[in-house]
């Protein structure tokens, strides 16, 4: 979330660098992710000024331009122009001969006077691309009429500089989701660390009653607080430039005053408004449920089939809005809305939750609600969006607000040492209601036990442990002195054996150049075709991640395209993971170790970089094969998911899988690359995985070595030639290699050689030649049998 420094400013009773704010925050537990200036452009808009269109005409020579006079306070200058919404009485942004622009995203240019299409032009009139304010190029920027002419640009719109916070809130700190709510964790943080006792600065409203509202409201369900008003005769138009430069900062794009004071309110209070266009509402506002399938048209323009338990902001012929979530796009503001009705409301968290998640509308109001409103602030936020307002609207009659259910406070009883008794420290009882009041806690009793009343703008606080943590953050964390003298139970190592494993395996494969991630474990289950084994999210946080990924395979390609796209392209990836399943009414939790490479490979002074291919994944396999002790055979298989598989065995237990990954799968992540892929099943590999180091003499007599050409059937792999030679039981063969491989007509049509090294051992005496040639007899006879092999000369 993000907090604007400026805007924090106006609610604390004195002046705290930015610096120090960071500080702050992140000791009570709003951590400061990262600080960033904003505001302030190229050139600081120097040597604009406002100017009055006193005289307008088609240009002589060109239709689409036009012949403007302008006044800029103490000369009329002649200016063409092209923008369509130029208008006569308009205020404008001059740019006069001279003006150097700093143009959005393009080089800087001094204007000059200049002839164009025959007539003369002592100027520009700007858009507000065209001097670095914004994006903004549909016309050029209209002032208000207030504005003086020969007034500087520069002191109208000129972005103030600030500092804006990016914090990580935690899902129990919906109180801190406004800068209101973070203003007063800082002052509670002050005054618990300081002698001053401050306040928070609150802004005040004021609102007088006139008349009858037009409007009632009837709540059914769902709705434990609805204020609002009906506001008449209003203005739809900008902002002032001090909230766009607010909303700007913490990245809310300002749209009308309308919608840009119930943005601001949400972010300032923490309390979501919703404006409806009162000229289309009919007869009264009603909270209630509708039937299955009932289709409304939202805001954004898409029809959706509600659901039974989706709340609705009703009238009495149509649905108007999803209550808390997302507006109807036949009720919202317009440029022509003349009447409004303000709805602030406080709805169940269980509706909203459950609406924003089956919609799949996580908008800025549905978190919020869900996690807890506060309805003690409903009516506080209507007189502050009447005050923001101003003259543009006028409310007719009372503030509606209508309660329901249960609306008091929790109470929260424990005795006073249970604080120590959690935290490890003693708090004083001054430093204990310093802190609490501070939070606008409500205590009802302090002595040898506590009981306090906790504000409604903190709904996740339950329990006592809940009322010792927000003691033990607003003093700081850091504040709890580690004890001299730990006392602790001696552990009992578990799973040696699978952990000892890993660390072996993640340090080979860390020393050959591989980076161990860890991705999510949540996915989206647009990316599997097996639908019916998914294990589906209850409660997803977003429609993209909503199932338990049932293979490690499309988080570790979405970990290649990120660093793709990011011009890092060759690739070396191992992690150790879990998949998940669901099938007969079971669920299951598969741990894997997964490997992927892609791009190329390293080069050095030998060795020119190359294309990784199937053969370097075999030979890191083949390297985890040789520092486990555990032999690893391959068997070419059919997987949907590779466009050449293979097999890993052990005998005849699986370990895994490895090939080159399909071109369609690579595409759901956009990449065009070759990526090759191995999946380990990671208890079996630990299953077969012996700690055992068996220590052996070296051998006194030599080795012999033979080297044998055979001529095979393409198709036959070398694998089939490894399996051949462990069949014929040749107790003194210590390995086969495969050296090199030739193909050409000359040797048979679909046919291929392998060339072939043996090596020879015996540790008891040195192996006669008449030996060695019987087991190469023998093998060059299993050959020709199993293989239909024919040996070269």
């Amino acid at each position: 979330m993000k907090i604007s420094y400026n805007w924090l400013c106006q609610y604390l009773p004195t002046v705290i660098p930015a610096e120090k704010v960071s500080q702050i925050l992140t000791s009570v537990g709003l951590e400061v992710e990262e600080m960033i200036t904003t505001g302030g452009i190229n050139g600081g808009l120097e040597g604009l000024i406002v100017g009055k269109i006193i005289h307008i005409e088609k240009h002589p020579n060109a239709d689409s331009l036009n012949l403007t006079r302008v006044f800029t306070g103490t000369e009329e200058l002649t200016i063409v122009c092209g923008a369509k919404n130029a208008a006569l009485n308009q205020k404008v942004v001059v740019a006069p001969v001279g003006t150097t622009l700093y143009p959005l995203g393009g080089e800087p240019f001094k204007i000059k006077k200049a002839k164009i299409r025959g007539a003369e032009s002592f100027g520009m009139l700007c858009a507000a691309d065209e001097i670095g304010l914004n994006a903004d190029h549909t016309g050029i920027i209209e002032l208000p009429q207030g504005t003086n002419e020969g007034t500087p640009v520069k002191d109208i719109l000129l972005p103030q500089q600030d500092t804006v916070f990016e914090i990580g809130i935690t899902p129990d700190r919906s109180d801190a989701m406004s800068h209101i709510g973070v203003a007063r964790d800082i002052i509670a943080y002050l005054n618990s660390h300081t002698a001053e006792k401050l306040q928070l600065i609150k802004p005040s409203s004021s609102f007088i009653a006139n008349g009858v509202s037009p409007i009632k409201v009837i709540v059914n369900e769902g709705c434990k607080r609805y204020s609002g008003i009906f506001i008449k005769n209003v203005t739809v138009t900008q902002s002032p430039q001090w909230m766009q430069d607010r909303l700007n900062a913490i990245g809310v794009s300002p749209i009308n005053n309308i919608v840009d004071i119930t943005n601001y309110i949400l972010h300032e209070f923490g309390q979501p408004l919703h404006a409806f266009d009162a000229d289309k509402i009919s007869g009264n506002i009603i909270v209630k449920t509708l039937p299955e399938n009932t289709l409304f048209k939202t805001l954004d323009g898409k029809e959706r089939k509600l659901n039974s338990f989706d709340l609705m902001i009703c009238d009495e012929q149509k649905p108007l809005c999803i209550a808390g979530v997302y507006g109807g796009e036949n009720s919202g503001i317009t440029n022509e809305t003349k009447n409004v009705f303000l709805e602030s409301a406080c709805f169940n968290a269980d509706y909203i939750r459950k609406t924003s998640m089956a919609h799949g509308l996580r908008t800025d109001a549905a978190i919020r609600y869900e996690k807890g409103a506060n309805p003690e602030i409903t009516i506080e936020a209507v007189k502050r969006f009447l005050e923001l307002l101003g003259e543009n609207g006028s409310a007719e009659g009372e503030i509606i607000d209508v309660s329901t259910g249960n609306n008091e406070k929790t109470i929260i009883s424990f005795a006073t040492s249970f604080i120590s008794d959690v935290s490890g420290k003693n708090y004083s009882s001054g430093m204990i209601d310093t802190i609490l009041n501070s939070l606008e806690y409500e205590i009802l009793q302090h002595d040898e036990n506590i009981t306090v009343a906790v504000p409604f703008s903190k709904p996740s606080i339950k329990i006592p442990a809940d009322i010792a943590h927000e003691i033990m953050r607003i003093d700081g964390l850091d504040e709890i002195e580690i004890p001299k003298i730990i006392s602790i139970a001696p552990s009992k190592e578990e799973n040696e054996k699978k952990e000892f494993l890993k660390e072996k395996i993640a340090n080979l494969l860390t020393a050959i150049g591989f980076n161990e991630i860890f991705t999510n474990s949540i996915a989206n289950s647009k990316l599997y075709t097996n639908q019916n084994a998914l294990v589906k999210m209850i409660n997803n946080l977003s429609a993209e991640l909503d199932v338990l990924r049932p293979s490690m395979l499309h988080s570790m390609l979405q970990s290649v395209a990120y660093n793709v796209n990011r011009k890092n392209s060759d690739i070396k990836f191992y992690e150790f993971g879990k998949s998940y399943s669901f099938s007969a009414k079971r669920f299951s939790e598969i741990p894997h170790l997964s490997i992927l490479i892609s791009g190329k490979t390293e080069g050095d002074r030998e060795n020119k970089s190359k294309n990784f291919d199937l053969y370097n994944l075999k030979g890191i396999i083949a390297l985890i094969s040789s520092a486990t002790g555990i032999s690893m055979q391959f068997e070419k298989t059919e997987n949907e998911d590779f466009d050449i598989a293979f097999n890993i065995y052990s005998g005849k237990n699986v370990i895994g899988v490895m090939g080159k990954i399909s071109a369609l799968a690579a595409k759901k992540h956009d990449l065009k690359a070759n990526v090759f892929y191995a999946d380990i099943l990671w208890e079996n590999l630990v299953g077969l995985y012996s700690q055992e180091l068996v220590y052996k003499e070296i051998s006194k007599f030599p080795k012999a070595e033979r080297d044998l050409s055979i001529v095979i059937d393409k198709q036959i792999s070398f694998d089939a030639v490894e399996k051949t030679t462990a069949n014929c039981g040749i107790k003194n063969l210590e390995s086969v290699k495969l050296f090199d491989v030739f193909e050409s007509e000359k040797l048979g049509k679909n046919k291929k050689a392998l060339a072939l090294n043996y090596v020879f051992a015996n540790d008891a005496s040195t192996l006669k030649d008449s030996e060695i040639e019987q087991m190469m007899n023998t093998l060059m006879n299993a050959y020709i049998l199993e293989l239909n092999a024919e040996i070269r000369k």
